[in-house]
Parts: C-alpha cells; sequence; structure tokens
C-alpha cells in the first residue's frame, strides 16, 4: 500500500473518473495501480501513476489515505543539478 497523497496523478477522463468514483463507493474492489517510484534527497518518495490515474483519484475523494500499488520501476533524481528553463526541467 502507498500513501494517496505521495502518488501524482490527474484523472483525464470524465467518463473513467465517473465510473473509478462509481466503483469505489460500490466498494468493488480495483486491482493494484501501477507507478513509477521517484526518489531524491531531501524529498518524499513520489510514486508516478503509469496505469490508475482515476482508481486515485477516486479513492482521494472517498478519503482512503492509502491503495494498492505495482512498482514497474525506480527513478533516482538528483534535484541539486537540476534547473527550470522554459517550464521544463533540466
Amino acid at each position: 500500500q502507498v500513501e494517496t497523497r505521495h502518488v501524482l496523478a490527474q484523472p483525464w477522463n470524465y467518463n473513467r473518473m465517473v465510473s473509478a468514483i462509481t466503483a469505489r463507493r460500490e466498494e468493488r474492489p480495483a486491482g493494484p495501480i501501477e507507478v513509477m517510484r521517484v526518489s531524491g534527497a531531501r524529498l518524499p518518495t513520489l510514486y508516478i501513476v503509469l496505469a490508475g490515474e482515476h482508481e486515485v483519484f477516486a479513492a482521494r475523494q472517498a478519503g482512503d489515505e492509502q491503495i494498492p500499488f505495482q512498482i514497474l520501476g525506480d527513478y533516482q533524481c538528483d534535484f541539486q543539478n537540476r534547473f527550470i528553463q522554459s517550464g521544463h526541467l533540466m
């Protein structure tokens, strides 16, 4: 389980969002979301959703603090040598 507050997800399809919210309200189980774990010095571990954005949104709306997940990859970030240029992380 991962804390939903550390999961970076934004629903992008209205019908899927409604379907995920309905499923959550009916307490139908959702499979584990698929994520990539992102770690960096002095930052909490974050999770980028690869599949399951709408389920994460529904879980947050329902007040769930944790959600099942499957890690498909790890990414280590060194933010000390990064900067933002024209809206892009370089």
